[in-house]
């Protein structure tokens, strides 16, 4: 499997996470259809790179540290788990 780019990896990364807020019974399927072929390293790349601008893109609009945003987030999860 060639090396992709960075701009390859991020938007198969953005694929990706589009393809898993997709409908469940198609989750699977089309992430494997979009991913299947690369290198799974390359991918999480990909995936890591959105998630870095998405964080950033929330920091930014809230004014705030990117650890706030990801401390906020780790709090909800705790919060939620019964």
């Amino acid at each position: 499997m060639p090396s992709m780019t960075p701009r390859e990896r991020w938007q198969v990364g953005l694929a990706v996470l589009t393809a898993f807020i997709g409908p469940s019974d198609r989750r699977a399927a089309d992430i494997t259809a979009v991913a299947g072929e690369h290198d799974p390293r390359e991918v999480l790349f990909g995936v890591l790179g959105v998630a870095r601008d998405l964080l950033a893109l929330v920091a930014s609009s809230q004014d705030v540290e990117p650890s706030f945003v990801l401390q906020a987030l780790a709090e909800q999860e705790t919060d939620e788990i019964p």
